[in-house]
């Protein structure tokens, strides 16, 4: 079983996220027959870890559902065996037909996707956790920001790794090459990449989970 929700950030960007558990893989096949073109049935029957198809498959379902969503708000009905999702070398995910960017994001029990006119960024993670290990790639004022304004340095990493998916270039798995500052409401977000504009993420809560985004 699957649950649909929206999430409303800003107009400029259209959310989707699908809440899963274990009780979908017995239907997971017929999921990707009825979502999923050939191509992408044929990358979805690659990958071998139940867990892995499972989450893989929900993250398309929402990111097709997301740009019928976008679509239709467009004035135009497209459906999902319309939409193709397929990846850059880097990983990246890239949507056909071209005019949306789209980013995609799964942990235990949820998938996420945004797409939006420009770049756009997406990460989620379980609100609970641990954090005991990432905190070191925290800098002392990133620390320091969490502690005055009472947020979570989970917080910290997701809104690094949503601004490096908007940048299209990652983490690269070191974090230490974004620097992260909160201004009371808002992550933003810097690098060599963008040293002239610092990248705005919004982190919102969603259950058990926490969303981030970043719209370039």
């Amino acid at each position: 079983m699957i649950t649909r929700s929206t999430l409303n950030v800003a107009p400029e960007v259209w959310i989707s996220a699908i809440g899963f558990d274990e009780s979908l893989d017995s239907g997971l096949d017929e999921l990707a027959v009825e979502f999923l073109t050939d191509t992408e049935q044929a990358s979805f029957r690659d990958l071998r870890h139940l867990h892995r198809r499972r989450e893989w498959l929900c993250a398309r379902i929402a990111g097709k559902e997301a740009a019928q969503e976008w679509w239709a708000r467009e004035g135009t009905r497209i459906s999902a065996s319309e939409v193709t999702i397929s990846s850059l070398e880097s990983g990246a995910p890239v949507i056909t037909p071209a005019g949306l960017s789209i980013s995609l994001a799964h942990t235990s029990g949820l998938a996420v996707a945004a797409v939006a006119a420009g770049p756009v960024g997406i990460d989620v993670e379980r609100a609970d956790r641990a954090m005991h290990a990432l905190q070191r790639s925290l800098s002392s004022a990133e620390q320091g920001d969490c502690e005055r304004h009472g947020r979570s340095t989970l917080e910290v990493l997701m809104a690094k790794e949503s601004a490096g998916k908007a940048l299209g270039i990652g983490l690269a798995g070191n974090p230490r090459r974004f620097s992260a500052e909160f201004d009371g409401s808002d992550w933003w977000i810097q690098t060599e990449h963008n040293a002239a504009r610092p990248l705005r993420v919004r982190i919102r809560n969603h259950g058990m989970h926490l969303i981030a985004i970043c719209l370039q």
